[in-house]
C-alpha cells in the first residue's frame, strides 16, 4: 500500500474573517426565521381550524 505524503492541513475556518462569521450568523438567522414562517403558514392549520391550507394536501381527483 502506498501512503502519499501529505503537506500540512488547513483549517479553513481560521482564514475567514470574523466579521464575515457573524455576518453570514445574522443573515442566517433572518433566512431561516422567514422560511420557518412561510412554511407554517402554508402547511400547519390555523387555531380554530382542524384542516390545514387546500395547497398543502393532495387533490383528492388526482389520487
Amino acid at each position: 500500500m502506498i501512503f502519499f505524503k501529505t503537506i500540512e492541513t488547513v483549517d479553513i475556518t481560521k482564514e475567514i474573517p470574523f466579521a464575515y462569521w457573524i455576518i453570514f450568523a445574522v443573515v442566517m438567522f433572518f433566512v431561516l426565521t422567514l422560511a420557518s414562517k412561510i412554511l407554517t403558514n402554508l402547511f400547519i392549520p390555523k387555531p380554530g381550524k382542524e384542516e390545514a391550507p387546500i395547497w398543502s394536501k393532495y387533490n383528492k381527483k388526482e389520487k
